[in-house]
């Protein structure tokens, strides 16, 4: 990747972000000579579009709102068409660092990737999450660290560099879903032969504007992002093997609806242990039908192709029964205190007026 023929370009998504984009791009501009801007205002309703164009920057006003996917899209098919080499997507809020974009350019120029992702959790920075966000972050990167061959952190990361062969195939085959165009677009380009990397970056707070989502909604979205994965690798999947991803969208149900019911306090943690450990074999069990085939050994039966989605099947029904035997258990003890209370509201009458009705005292407290 010889400098004279480097002409790259930052696509930068944004949304109503009126009040940190001035800063933003006065930044990018001043870090980062001789490249281009082209700002994707995602259907913003404030000046999101004048701010960008005062600040010297190009502009793609869609016309409404497409999500960050059909923004990013658009982004990228201008670089495709008006023939740059290379596109950097940046964050329109100030927390992605134009200082450490220099880390991602020698990553791509000695490992010959052709997308690097500035990650938030190797070994660089105090950016942290926690609770069942970062928990479905761990589960991703695991997943799709497998499927890229490399070591990925964070893989739902909106920083990233890419070459014209990335761009080219992102032009015309990005993910629309939220959270779809960070997770599903590694699985596109992973499946399309792009050589995907990390590098370890320090990220910034928002320098101005509201995230889309709140922090639970965000852990919800992840874990929802994990049925988007799961979807992208049986697409992508040989068809003896698409009987495997049954049971990941169940796994995944069962662990979002776990999240949910213990924030609720309906399900208490020693119900959600069980859970968490039979949803964990199902898991290991459609990732890795080999350990099926050696543990089949081992004990002696033959394990059947479909194996792992009976699993799934056999833990729906566990649920089920335990719901339904907890939800009896609540159902008798409403009736019961509601016979209690009854008893109780007639025997207060019957206090009040004993002197009227003729019933004695010793039957009242009876």
């Amino acid at each position: 990747m010889g400098d004279e023929a480097f002409r790259p370009l930052v696509v930068m998504p944004a949304y109503n972000e009126e009040e940190a984009l001035g800063d933003v791009l006065a930044e990018v501009f001043d870090r980062l000579p001789g490249w281009g801007v082209v700002v994707v205002s995602d259907g913003s309703v404030d000046r999101t579009a004048q701010v960008a164009k005062q600040a010297g920057a190009m502009v793609l006003d869609l016309p409404f709102n497409l999500g960050v996917g059909g923004a990013l899209r658009a982004g990228f098919l201008y670089p495709v068409r008006y023939g740059n080499t290379h596109a950097l997507q940046l964050d329109a809020d100030g927390q992605h660092d134009p200082n450490e974009v220099p880390k991602l350019v020698e990553t791509m120029r000695s490992t010959g990737a052709g997308l690097v992702i500035g990650a938030r959790f190797a070994g660089t920075g105090a950016y942290q999450v926690r609770g069942p966000r970062r928990w479905a972050m761990v589960v991703l990167a695991k997943i799709l660290s497998r499927v890229c061959r490399t070591t990925l952190t964070d893989t739902t990361s909106g920083f990233k560099l890419m070459d014209r062969d990335a761009l080219t195939l992102f032009s015309n085959d990005y993910p629309a879903e939220y959270l779809g165009d960070t997770i599903e677009a590694l699985v596109v380009a992973a499946r399309k032969g792009v050589v995907v990397r990390q590098v370890g970056v320090e990220m910034r707070d928002r320098k101005g504007g509201q995230p889309s989502h709140s922090p639970f909604k965000a852990a919800i979205f992840l874990l929802r992002a994990v049925v988007v994965l799961v979807l992208a690798l049986t697409r992508a999947m040989p068809r003896e093997n698409e009987v495997s991803g049954m049971p990941l969208v169940f796994v995944v149900a069962v662990v979002l609806t776990m999240v949910l019911l213990m924030r609720n306090r309906v399900l208490k943690e020693k119900y959600a242990v069980w859970w968490a450990v039979v949803s964990i074999a199902v898991l290991v069990g459609a990732l890795f039908p080999q350990f099926l085939e050696w543990l089949s050994r081992i004990v002696g039966f033959v394990t059947p192709a479909n194996f792992t989605f009976f699993s799934g099947v056999l833990l729906l029904l566990v649920i089920s029964v335990q719901f339904s035997v907890e939800l009896s258990r609540l159902e008798d003890k409403s009736r019961r205190l509601a016979e209690e209370t009854a008893i109780l509201r007639a025997s207060i009458e019957r206090l009040e007026g004993g002197a009227h009705s003729g019933v004695p005292e010793n039957d009242v407290q009876a």
